[in-house]
């Protein structure tokens, strides 16, 4: 094969040149002669010549040639070489000869591989994110590949859903330059959310994609609103709901604490007794796994429950009057509304109803003692004695009035019997002039005026609505 001479002799300094068989091109590093020679006997071995003066001021002069065998294609490496720039060869030239060129060799590969190695960047495959939706558990996995590590990813410009974050996971295909990050939490807050992720290497080198989130609105909710009282020492029971997609729900309660003698089972029935009076803040979190594998989705409420008093029943009234219509009712604390009532032992003539009202009217006077028993809206049953003090009938006992003169002052008291306390008096008719009723106390007083016949009619009236009348006469002389 022709020898093609790619430098030349000039100006009395020596131009590096190569002679390559059958290569084309040329090559002209500074102050290097090489020479390639391959045998005519058709053996790859072909032999590298080469002489050099170096005269650069910042290494030392040397001057060696000599001839080092090579197969072909290290030989058509080392061709390459000769583009390597001085400065890279002049530290190896108080090297041994072969070391050096040894290095140069390493140098060119390192730069070859480099050239050819990926760029950092995110993996291809990667699907685009799927919907959200809140309230529901999500996950988006970001592979990346290539560079140096560690990796490490950024948010740019924009954001993701409100709810969401970024860590960096173990990847499980066992790629050596390859890293996963998850995009996970559960979203807040519906919506579409655009975010520029920066993706960097241990250099710093950079690259960057811009992903969109659709967030859609919350589909699973706890339905209940509030929870009814429970009594003090009686047995408590409250079923939370919640609607959405089928799913197998599980409860917890996360923050707060239910009140004692009380727990919420995972199927999300509060029960127990409880055991002291009081009100309870807590928050319920309902979690449910769809049944078609869709997702899990989370829903929390902060519910408040309040324990009252045991069951107790009183008497709005505990005064009552013969012949005069019952206006009093059982009153019951504790427990849970509607009450239902019932009553043993009542004074004849009285009857007592469902709701806890009475009717009737008492037929004898006299204290009675009557059971009372309520039951609550939870079955709780309390038996309360309660006492009831029936007046005897209201009357006026006054028979007459004493006659009165002209001139002089008069005075008579009027009395009844019987009522209770709060009586207030009246008249009908008119009173002798000159005279006048009480009505607070019953007493007819004043000076007569003129001599006559007076006839009027009295009235008293209690504080439970009964009345007496009486007619009387008062003759003025």
């Amino acid at each position: 094969m022709a020898r093609t001479d790619l430098g030349a002799q000039s100006g009395g300094r020596n131009r590096q040149s190569i002679r390559l068989a059958g290569v084309r091109g040329r090559v002209s590093p500074p102050r290097r002669q090489r020479e390639l020679v391959r045998p005519h006997d058709g053996s790859r071995e072909v032999q590298l010549v080469e002489g050099v003066e170096s005269d650069a001021p910042q290494s030392p002069p040397c001057r060696f040639g000599h001839r080092e065998n090579l197969t072909l294609p290290a030989a058509l490496l080392a061709c390459a070489l000769v583009r390597v720039k001085t400065a890279v060869y002049r530290g190896f030239t108080n090297m041994p000869r072969r070391l050096a060129f040894v290095l140069v060799l390493a140098f060119a590969a390192l730069a070859m591989f480099a050239g050819v190695a990926r760029a950092l960047d995110f993996d291809d495959e990667d699907p685009e994110p799927p919907h959200g939706e809140v309230g529901m558990v999500y996950e988006y996995e970001i592979g990346t590949h290539a560079g140096c590590l560690p990796h490490r990813l950024e948010i740019g410009s924009g954001q993701l859903p409100p709810g969401l974050s970024i860590r960096k996971v173990p990847r499980t295909d066992g790629a050596r330059d390859a890293e996963m990050f998850l995009v996970e939490g559960i979203p807040t807050q519906s919506g579409t959310w655009s975010a520029w992720i920066h993706l960097r290497d241990c250099d710093n080198r950079s690259a960057e994609t811009l992903f969109t989130f659709d967030i859609w609105g919350r589909s699973y909710s706890i339905t209940t609103q509030s929870l009814q009282p429970a009594a003090l020492g009686s047995p408590y029971s409250a079923k939370l709901e919640v609607k959405g997609p089928p799913s197998n729900t599980t409860w917890e309660v996360p923050s707060g604490s239910l009140p004692a003698g009380l727990t919420l089972s995972h199927d999300g029935v509060i029960s127990g007794t409880p055991t002291a009076v009081g009100s309870s803040t807590f928050t319920v979190e309902a979690t449910g796994v769809a049944v078609d594998f869709t997702g899990t989705r989370i829903d929390s409420r902060e519910l408040t429950l309040e324990v009252r008093g045991g069951l107790a029943a009183q008497l709005s009234r505990s005064t009552a009057e013969v012949g005069v219509p019952f206006r009093g009712s059982l009153v019951a604390s504790g427990g849970q509304s509607p009450y239902t009532w019932a009553a043993t032992g009542l004074p004849a003539g009285l009857a007592l109803g469902a709701d806890g009202t009475f009717s009737g009217s008492p037929r004898r006077a006299g204290g009675f003692t009557f059971t009372a028993h309520v039951t609550d809206a939870r079955g709780a049953v309390k038996e309360t004695p309660v006492r009831l003090t029936v007046h005897p009938r209201l009357s006026i006992t006054t028979g007459s009035l004493r006659a009165a003169a002209v001139g002089q002052r008069y005075r008579a008291t009027l009395t009844a019997r019987g009522g209770v306390e709060g009586k207030r008096w009246s008249v009908r008719g008119s009173l002798p002039r000159g005279v006048r009723l009480d009505a607070a106390t019953g007493t007819i007083v004043g000076v007569p005026r003129a001599a006559g016949r007076a006839r009027f009619t009295v009235v008293v009236r209690d504080a439970l609505g009964a009345v007496s009348t009486k007619t009387l006469v008062v003759v003025v002389r």
